[in-house]
Order: C-alpha cells, then sequence, then structure tokens
C-alpha cells in the first residue's frame, strides 16, 4: 500500500509489514500450486470460423447468477457478460459484440460454454470463464484457455477433426458457401442408422427423426442459419459421440448438398502427475492456517467497483450506468428519485421530479456535484464530483427509488483519492510542493498552506503573501509565485527541508465567504543525509 492512499473501507489492525510479508507468502505459494497442478487448455482455430471454448460448471441446484468470459491482457471490459438472462453490453469489449454467445443459455447441467463467431487472429489470447452462483459475492474461476487464431485454414476446408473431452462441448463445423438461403440441414453420423443427429426444416428443429441418444444435446447457433451458416454444437459429449459426421444443406431450388465432413474424437485428457514438492507446499499451506487464508481475501475481495483520482484534479467520475434492457423493461417508468450517499449517511446528490435538489445535499458536497440532466433517458445515473478531497476517499452509494419510496436498485463505488509524494534530501537548498491549476481565480480568494499538524505554512490572500500568520518554524522558509492568480501556479516553495519536515501538507483555497473552492494534498518525504 502506497504512503497517502486511504485505508480500505474495512478494519485491518494488523502490522503493515506482516501482513504485506503474509500475503507475499500465500500468493508465492498459490501460484506455484497453480503452475504445478493446473493448465490452461489450448484451443486452435481458423479466421472466419466459429469457435467454442468449453466451461462447465459442476456446482448443482440453481443455474449460475452471472457468467464472466473475460481476456487477460484487456483491460476491465469483459468478452461476455451474461446476467440477468441475457447479455450486458454495457462493459463489453466492442470487438465482442453481436460475435460472441453462450452455447446454452439456458447453462443446462452447468454447461456456460462460449461461441466466438467469426474469429480473427486479434481473438488471440487467454481466455478466463468464471462463474457467481446464488449466494456467492464474487465469480470463481472455472476455467482456463489459451485460443490460437491462424490466418490460414487448413487444406481442405469441407474435412476438419475436431477433439473434445467428456462433458465438454463440440463444435462442428459446416458454412455453406452458395449466396442463396438455407432451407433444409441435415447433420448425420456415417456409422449410425438412418435417422438423423439432426434435422432443421421448416425454420425449427425437428424431433421426430433424430436419433434418440442426441435429443436435447443438439442445437443450432443463434441467428446464424441466415448467414449460410450450419454449425453444430453438440452438447455434454461422451465418448460414444465419436465417429464421423456428415452435414448436407439445401438452399434454393438446388439439391441437397454435402458441405462439410467433421471427425469427432471424444476422449479423456491423460492423467498429469502430481509432483512430491507440490505436497510439500501443501503442507505448509495447511500451516498458514485460516489466518492467513483470511488476509489473503482481504487484499483480494473487493465488493465494491473502486475508482481512483490523485488530489488537486479537478473532477471524478463515480460511473453508473444501466443496462438499456434492464432500463427500458424494469426501472424507466417507475424511477422516481436518483440518490447519492457516502459512507457516512451525508447526501450527496438528489435528482427527483426530473430536476436536481440541490437543497437536499450536505454542505460539504454544495456547488460540487453533477449528473446527467436527462439520466432517465440515457440511463446514465454516474456522478462527476469536483475538486476531489482526500477526505473525500470513502464508500459512496447511489439508490435508485419509486414513487411509493421502495428502492429498485443500489450500487457502490469506492473513491480513492491518492496523494502525489515528493521526496529530496535533507541540506538540499529548497523543495517545491507542485500545484497548477486551469482554473481563473478571482482576486478576493484566500490560499492557504498547511502542515498535518494544522499549523499554517504559509497564506497568500488581497494580492499578497501573509506572513504574520504562518507558524514560527515556517517563517523566512516559504514562497510562492508573485503573480500565482494570473499564472495559476499554487505551488509552494520550502526553503531548507529538514526530516522533521517529513508529512502531509495541504494546500486549500477558500471564496470571500470562507467557503472552500479547491484542496491538494502532497507527501513530503525528507530523507536523511
Amino acid at each position: 500500500m502506497r504512503i497517502g492512499d486511504p485505508s480500505p473501507p474495512y478494519n485491518v489492525t494488523s502490522n503493515i509489514q506482516t501482513v504485506e510479508m503474509v500475503r507475499f507468502m500465500i500468493v508465492w505459494f498459490c501460484w506455484t500450486l497453480s503452475i504445478g497442478s493446473v493448465s490452461a487448455e489450448d484451443v486452435t482455430g481458423y479466421s472466419g470460423q466459429n469457435v467454442t471454448l468449453n466451461c462447465t460448471t459442476t456446482t448443482t441446484g440453481n443455474k449460475p447468477v452471472a457468467v464472466e468470459w473475460s481476456r487477460t491482457d484487456l483491460e476491465e471490459e469483459f468478452v461476455l457478460l451474461f446476467r440477468n438472462d441475457q447479455i450486458d453490453p454495457s462493459i463489453q469489449h466492442r470487438s465482442y459484440k453481436n460475435r460472441v454467445d453462450l452455447a446454452d443459455r439456458q447453462m443446462k447441467d452447468g454447461n456456460v460454454s462460449l461461441v466466438v463467431m467469426n474469429v480473427t487472429t486479434s481473438d488471440n489470447g487467454t481466455y478466463e470463464c468464471r462463474v457467481q452462483n446464488q449466494g456467492s459475492l464474487d465469480a470463481e474461476l472455472i476455467r482456463t484457455i489459451n485460443l490460437h487464431v491462424s490466418l490460414h485454414p487448413p487444406p481442405d476446408q469441407n474435412n476438419s477433426s475436431v477433439k473434445a473431452e467428456p462433458g465438454q462441448n463440440a463444435f462442428l463445423p459446416c458454412k455453406a458457401s452458395d449466396p442463396e438461403g438455407i432451407q433444409v440441414i441435415e447433420w448425420r453420423r456415417t456409422d449410425l442408422a438412418s435417422d438423423f443427429v439432426l434435422l432443421y426444416k421448416d425454420g425449427k428443429i425437428d424431433p421426430i427423426a433424430q436419433l434418440q441418444s442426441y435429443k436435447d444435446r443438439m442445437d443450432l447457433l443463434v441467428n446464424q442459419i441466415q448467414k449460410r451458416d450450419a454449425s453444430l454444437v453438440l452438447q455434454n459429449t461422451t465418448i460414444a459421440d465419436s465417429g464421423t459426421y456428415e452435414c448436407r444443406v439445401i438452399q434454393g431450388n438446388r439439391e441437397r448438398k454435402l458441405i462439410s465432413t467433421v471427425s469427432l474424437v471424444v476422449a479423456p485428457r491423460p492423467a498429469e502427475p502430481f509432483p512430491v514438492w507440490v505436497i510439500v507446499l501443501l503442507v505448509l499451506l495447511v500451516l498458514l492456517g485460516l489466518a492467513a487464508a483470511a488476509l489473503y481475501f482481504l487484499f483480494h475481495w473487493s465488493p465494491v467497483q473502486q475508482v481512483e483520482v490523485e488530489s488537486g484534479e479537478k473532477f471524478v467520475l463515480l460511473p453508473l450506468k444501466v443496462p438499456r434492457c434492464l432500463w427500458v423493461c424494469k426501472y424507466r417508468r417507475s424511477v422516481d428519485k436518483v440518490e447519492w450517499k457516502d459512507e457516512d449517511d451525508k447526501t450527496v446528490h438528489v435528482y427527483q421530479n426530473g430536476s436536481d435538489q440541490p437543497g437536499e445535499q450536505n454542505q460539504i458536497y454544495k456547488d460540487r456535484t453533477k449528473m446527467d440532466e436527462n439520466l432517465l433517458e440515457t440511463k446514465d445515473l454516474s456522478l462527476t464530483l469536483e475538486w476531489p478531497r482526500y477526505g473525500d476517499s470513502k464508500i459512496f452509494t447511489c439508490s435508485v427509488y419509486n414513487r411509493n419510496g421502495d428502492k429498485l436498485m443500489k450500487k457502490d463505488v469506492w473513491l480513492k483519492v491518492k496523494v502525489p509524494k515528493v521526496e529530496v534530501k535533507s541540506g538540499k537548498e529548497s523543495v517545491l510542493l507542485p500545484w497548477r491549476i486551469t482554473e481563473r481565480l478571482d482576486g478576493g480568494v484566500k490560499v492557504e498552506w498547511k502542515d498535518e499538524d494544522n499549523r499554517t505554512v504559509h497564506v497568500y490572500q488581497n494580492g499578497s503573501d501573509q506572513p504574520g500568520e504562518q507558524n514560527q518554524i515556517y517563517r523566512t522558509r516559504t514562497k510562492m509565485d508573485e503573480n500565482l492568480l494570473k499564472n495559476k501556479n499554487l505551488s509552494l516553495t520550502l526553503k531548507r527541508p529538514k526530516e522533521r519536515d517529513r508529512g502531509f501538507y495541504t494546500c486549500s483555497v477558500y471564496n470571500r465567504d470562507g467557503d472552500m473552492l479547491m484542496e491538494k494534498r502532497v507527501l513530503l518525504w525528507v530523507k536523511g543525509q
């Protein structure tokens, strides 16, 4: 944890150095275990094909609350986030929009596999499948898959081989090249009877002509048939599904045509050896006990979204955008009040009856907050907080109410106001505590620097310095720009810095009425010679 960062919103009373040491040991042990016993699956695809990334949760009972597919080299956006029985596009990476879907949206038998359509080489990467189950606050990592997309397909595009493990989903490709629409799709297995693995006609799957062993396990890709894609998803594969599959289609008034032949091999993954040294590490982990595990989750589990901003910045955005379908279908017509509060239950901002309600704000947030004027139309409930101060480092909660006062939804955002650090060696001639602003200030403002013991370091007011207000230990040792309002330079020069000067320094700007307009905090670290 950096010096000057705000404390997290929970109590940590242990010695920080001990905590950091234990944290490092646990992370190192867990990382060693992961590379010794868990390996990522490799999946290969070819540009233009559809690829299935298999993932199955073993949790029984209710289906998952949410399914998260992410790529490790992307930032905070998802490849796919499925919750509330639909894909959430609000935080989906733009390159995957309308190109990914779950193989089975009903998630039958824990099937949360991902289908990536029309893959390109830019889809190369490591994908992680996470599932949030009922009663759980976070999503559990289920599977890691390395996807390799080659630019050129295999020499024979009409013949391909697919490998899968029992319980996984298998994707059997079949894409017609003729421009006419597809009327009939026939999938057969060459070593079985005359019945179909899957028969599609008259705009739907015909279950009567389907082999019994494949019923409720076969499906076509959603909305892909009109794109002449007759690829098949075989769910929950077994060893008995191994064989050669043929895909035939009828397009327009043409005859039945063989499009692709796919050889499917379903076999269990070979057992991996379990090294002796891993067992030794497991014993060491057990010795660390429940206390160490608690510390690990304390540092790695974050129940709220985090937003960081440096002290002295003009504004910070606390984001909250409601997904379009959720807003239109559930909230839009029933929303009466949107209210932001801080963790001390102080009212930060209220929107009601089509406009802001500044009279309900707490004094410390007056004239410092802003929301979208058309938030009911834009679905953007984000809050802009101007001139964030160090004291604003806390959890902010947005609550949405209907006309009866019932809470429709709630969102927590943890704001961390970071403090920049300035280092200097003792004995240097001077050190600069920087702060340049872009705002124009009138001549009646007061600029005041104080140290962490609330001693006055420097005061500028009525167009000049006020040395009479300085604390004795800072007299003749400070200097500010003579034209600081014109140059927009509120920096402070501290002469002859000593080790006793080490600590936090805060610059505050007040108007004629004594109201604080803006604030910046800087950590000065004076090192011994």
